[in-house]
């Protein structure tokens, strides 16, 4: 088979190698599109509502942390973690990084080490067209 002819129209062999996977990758790839799009332009549809929502909360959430009289049950946990950051370090080792507060001690304690300057090995070397001028000048 060389082509496909459907309703007037002439297609490629490829077509017939469409699978389900193919089909939901570029619907997911055109849905992130629409929702992209509609954001910007601040038109509300149904791809962009989730994102629009999560935006929102984060406003909220950025203006009750500045108040010290007003605060809503989600905000509390971001506001507590401003008011003492110390409060929410790990003390028990995490596991998954061998996490908790020696590893920063030791990384307060320990000096810098010196840092060593990079060379470039074309350094006037030649120019951009590989003659051995260094840039600027010359016959053109």
């Amino acid at each position: 088979i060389d082509c496909v002819f459907d309703t007037g129209s002439i297609f490629p062999v490829d077509v017939l190698d469409i699978d389900q996977a193919f089909l939901i990758e570029k619907f997911s790839f055109t849905l992130s599109r629409v929702a992209a799009i509609s954001l910007q332009i601040g038109y509300p549809t149904q791809a962009s509502l989730p994102h629009s929502i999560g935006n929102a909360f984060k406003s909220l959430v950025a203006v009750t942390v500045n108040l010290d009289t007003y605060s809503f049950p989600k905000a509390d946990p971001f506001k507590a973690f401003l008011a003492d950051p110390s409060a929410f370090i790990s003390v028990a080792p995490s596991g998954g990084g061998g996490g908790g507060a020696a590893p920063v001690a030791a990384a307060a304690a320990a000096p810098p080490a010196p840092k060593e300057e990079e060379v470039d090995a074309l350094d006037g070397g030649m120019d951009m067209f590989g003659g051995g001028g260094g840039g600027g000048g010359g016959d053109y």
